[in-house]
């Protein structure tokens, strides 16, 4: 099978198109660690201060985790293939 040279050019246009695309997605916001800990840094910080300064007990880390794995299946559940 030939192809000519404009085909090509399109074929190439195309694919360029959906890698660029597809960079797009996979640097959007909630794929980065920053844009996520920018989202709750201050709910974070907001808690210490009511609580006190001492930091994350582990209990409430675990308390933070579970509620942070919960929205995430959430989200799955919601927004999965």
């Amino acid at each position: 099978m030939k192809i000519t040279k404009r085909q090509l050019r399109r074929i190439i246009q195309e694919e360029k198109s959906k890698l660029q695309e597809q960079r797009v997605r996979n640097e959007a916001g909630i794929f980065s660690e920053d844009y996520i800990y920018d989202l709750l840094v201050d709910e974070v910080d907001l808690y210490l201060r009511e609580e006190g300064p001492a930091g994350l007990t582990r209990i409430e880390q675990d308390m933070m985790r579970a509620a942070l794995m919960g929205a995430f299946r959430n989200i799955v559940e919601d927004y999965g293939l």
